[in-house]
């Protein structure tokens, strides 16, 4: 299983510009410094005349672990026009997730203020993360199964970080999920052929008895 990795601090942001620098703002830089209304005089409370209630929304994400959560813009390729491009799908948070309970390792990625999901597909044995024309922020992969807006389709994606760092951290849990991914198959190949072993030697001495009676009956006889 890929090794958990540390998030940046909670108290830095990137910029909104995902091609330009990150920069840092604390949070005390947000929250400010000026203390000048601390002795006015506090507003009247109003107490809300209709109670709504607390609705829990399920993010899908419950059972599986964040090994990684770094901002990114996302493109697909599309084939369609008689140019073919990358076409941006979204800009936001990407996330690669592991759920423990099935061993399975996710892409999931969802849009600025929206939070829609502009990318959701499992991570596959076959699956390889390429540079883009040698660029060390930018890479290209493809997906046979993305599911997007309710349709299920293959995609070749493109993907863009702020820095060589962020991509970087992104590859190495990218490649070691795959990495994971084949030795678990190779694991369960494994399994099947010594499966298949114990049953041709449970055949052979099953067959090896029925001689040993066939041949015992026939000196009786």
């Amino acid at each position: 299983m890929a090794d958990k990795i540390e998030e940046a601090p909670v108290s830095e942001k990137l910029t909104d510009d995902i091609d330009g620098c990150v920069s840092s703002k604390t949070t005390s830089d947000e929250n400010g410094n000026d203390n000048s209304n601390d002795n006015e005089s506090p507003e009247p409370y109003f107490a809300p005349k209709v109670h709504l209630p607390i609705v829990v929304v399920n993010t899908m994400e419950d059972n599986e672990d964040v090994l990684v959560e770094l901002r990114a813009r996302i493109y697909r390729y599309d084939d369609s026009d008689d140019e073919p491009e990358f076409k941006e799908r979204g800009t936001g948070v990407v996330k690669i997730l592991h759920n423990k309970k099935t061993d399975l390792y996710r892409i999931l990625m969802r849009r600025d203020k929206t939070l829609k999901i502009c990318a959701n597909h499992h991570i596959q044995s076959s699956m390889e993360l390429n540079p883009h024309n040698n660029s060390q922020k930018v890479f290209v992969y493809s997906t046979l199964a993305d599911l997007y807006e309710g349709e299920i389709t293959p995609e070749t994606f493109a993907i863009r970080f702020s820095g060589p760092e962020n991509a970087t951290i992104f590859k190495n849990a990218f490649d070691d999920a795959v990495t994971n991914i084949k030795r678990k198959e190779k694991e369960q190949q494994l399994k099947k052929l010594d499966e298949v072993d114990c049953l041709t030697k449970d055949l052979e001495n099953v067959n090896i008895i029925e001689n040993k009676n066939d041949e015992k009956q026939k000196d009786e006889d």
